[in-house]
């Protein structure tokens, strides 16, 4: 199995109407440069985790997954249900919402879907199996791992991606490391002095600190509107490749609204953060 290389390469296709018939531009998705990273914002963390087992080299270990590199928001190969008849459900440690890193040393955060599924079904049939992964946690938790446990689901015959009926809320992908964020940079257009179409939220505050700068709000019939691309609750990583960690939102605002006929946003877009 390959093991990821370059943090560059080529993504998906950008989805969208673009004004009249122009076609958005095929997206280029990068990882997070060391310029744009950050702490989670507060009231939420992470923790890397580290199991290993000894079993029978045809015993499952129990799990269905989704995420990969080819997934729409690029988001990493994380866990989707325990389920009761594998190892990793009795060793207890591995939860559902994990973020998996690597098994038995081979990298698994810039793989495909279909290339992690080949990855792990070849290491769970050794006898030992070593599993990183990283769980991503938040001041409301407790309480939801508690309602989980209690409405534990059914065992699922099949780990394909078309079954899971479990997904995380996109405010759990906050406290993932930021060296793990697939970014993209969304270039604006206009022609005259209308503003860009859309509203932003967050940035620094005494009382709160750091917080990331989201999409708010798109306006119909702008820049923003037209160009497709943009979503509610996109993070804006920088603007014009000038992070914006450590900026509060009276700096943001008059630096977009100086870009007179073009900017580039870098932003981070997580699933289910479409509103």
């Amino acid at each position: 199995m390959r093991q990821a290389d370059a943090p560059e390469e080529g993504g998906l296709s950008a989805e969208g109407p673009g004004r009249g018939s122009r076609r958005a531009p095929e997206m280029q998705y990068f990882r997070r440069r060391s310029t744009y990273m950050k702490d989670p914002p507060g009231g939420f963390s992470s923790q890397e985790k580290t199991v290993s087992l000894k079993k029978e080299p045809r015993l499952s270990l129990g799990i269905t997954i989704a995420g990969g590199r080819d997934s729409r928001s690029r988001v990493p190969i994380y866990i989707t249900s325990v389920q009761p008849v594998g190892c990793l459900h009795r060793e207890g440690t591995i939860k559902t919402g994990d973020v998996l890193l690597s098994i038995n040393g081979v990298d698994l955060t810039q793989l495909t879907y279909s290339e992690a599924v080949s990855v792990l079904k070849a290491q769970t049939a050794q006898a030992n199996v070593v599993l990183r992964v990283v769980q991503t946690l938040s001041e409301g938790d407790e309480e939801e791992e508690a309602d989980r446990d209690k409405d534990d689901p059914e065992p699922m015959d099949s780990s394909r991606e078309d079954d899971i009926t479990w997904a995380p809320l996109w405010t759990r992908w906050l406290g993932l490391p930021s060296h793990m964020h697939w970014c993209r940079d969304i270039v604006l257009q206009k022609t005259n002095n209308e503003s860009w179409g859309f509203s932003i939220v967050g940035g620094y505050e005494e009382s709160h600190g750091q917080q990331p700068f989201f999409i708010k709000t798109i306006v119909p019939g702008t820049p923003a509107h037209f160009d497709g691309r943009l979503k509610c609750g996109d993070e804006i990583v920088a603007v014009n490749g000038a992070t914006t960690v450590g900026m509060n939102n009276c700096s943001l605002i008059p630096l977009l609204k100086l870009q007179k006929n073009k900017v580039t946003l870098t932003v981070v877009s997580w699933p289910g953060s479409l509103v």
